[in-house]
Formats: structure tokens, sequence, C-alpha cells
């Protein structure tokens, strides 16, 4: 199961964080992957992260910018 989480703030030059969640055995599709590169060409900032831990280390280091 995926979840997508958008912080509708911008921060920097950023305009919102996406993260895709993955479990720890979870891997993104080729579809995924090609959604996310085009979000990052649009100038979104986005991550995928496997675990609570990993996502909240992404989120501070986005809102610290």
């Amino acid at each position: 199961m995926c979840l997508m989480f958008s912080f509708l703030f911008p921060m920097a030059n950023l305009m919102d964080y996406l993260i895709e969640m993955k479990a720890p055995k979870g891997k993104t599709s080729k579809y995924q992957e090609e959604w996310l590169s085009e979000l990052a060409a649009k100038g979104y900032d986005t991550a995928v992260c496997v675990g609570f831990d990993e996502a909240r280390k992404k989120i501070m280091e986005y809102i610290t910018l």
C-alpha cells in the first residue's frame, strides 16, 4: 500500500512536498516512478520513503530549509 502526503505550504523555492510511503519490502512501480518524475519536473519536491523513520527524517529536512 502506498500513501501520498502533500504539505500545502511552500518551503524555499519548492512547491509542495510529496512523499510516497512504502512498506519495508515495497517498491515503486514504473508508473509511480514516471509520475514522481513528472511532478519533480513541475517543481514539486518528491521522496520515496520506506517506513516512518525515513519519512520523519525527510520531513524534518524539508521544514528546516
